[in-house]
């Protein structure tokens, strides 16, 4: 509960808040290296979307042009 209340303390107080405690034992520094991993591709995931969501409203208006062709021959 200590090495706990240690880390915590460490996370809010330290300079470097993304750097575990040097006394964490090594799984708990695993298990932190592997959440900053998923915050990343969390993140790579949010930009994505923002891409795919602006690919698909350049789809969909060069999707409407055509239609507007179509409809003036």
């Amino acid at each position: 509960m200590k090495l706990k209340l240690d880390v915590d303390f460490w996370m809010l107080e330290s300079s470097a808040p993304n750097t575990p405690h040097p006394e964490t034992p090594k799984n708990v520094q695993f298990r932190f290296s592997r959440m900053q991993e998923l915050q990343q591709l969390h993140q790579k995931v949010i930009e994505m979307e923002a891409q795919f969501s602006l690919a698909l409203q350049r789809i969909e208006a060069v999707g409407q042009e055509v239609l507007e062709l179509f409809f003036v021959l």
